[in-house]
């Protein structure tokens, strides 16, 4: 959390850019927020749909695309983990990690606790959007 003090999250560059290549298994893609009148990176149709749903409450005033990286040590071993979204909204800030719920491992569920200490700190909410595809809305 040091270095969440001497770079402000708001103002800086993601942690880590994405790429598009031929054949790969997600989709990523860009989705326009009203919120933020600009084009925001998603990783995945899953990414893009929370986007579209935060886009669609109303309350948005900025998005930060993989904001944060957070360094973590489980079972004696160090790992890093980065956040999908930073969300500021009239309401506060919420950090968003995106993961559909089949895929949801162990280590995932290590990392999502590390994000929700560090939101916690800051005085975030966070959240784990794992019920974005078809069929979930409404669940």
């Amino acid at each position: 959390m040091h270095d969440l003090v001497q770079e402000p999250v708001l103002t800086s560059n993601p942690m880590r850019h994405f790429t598009w290549h031929r054949d790969q298994r997600h989709r990523p893609g860009l989705q326009f927020l009203t919120g933020t009148r600009r084009h925001d990176g998603a990783e995945s149709l899953e990414e893009g749909r929370v986007l579209l749903a935060l886009d669609f409450a109303g309350d948005v005033v900025d998005v930060v695309s993989q904001p944060l990286k957070i360094s973590l040590g489980t079972s004696g071993k160090r790992r890093s983990h980065t956040p999908d979204y930073l969300a500021v909204t009239r309401h506060g800030v919420l950090l968003i990690d995106v993961r559909p719920e089949p895929l949801i491992k162990e280590a995932d569920r290590e990392s999502f606790a590390a994000a929700a200490e560090v939101a916690v700190a800051w005085g975030w909410r966070y959240a784990v959007a794992a019920r974005c595809g078809p069929g979930s809305w409404g669940r």
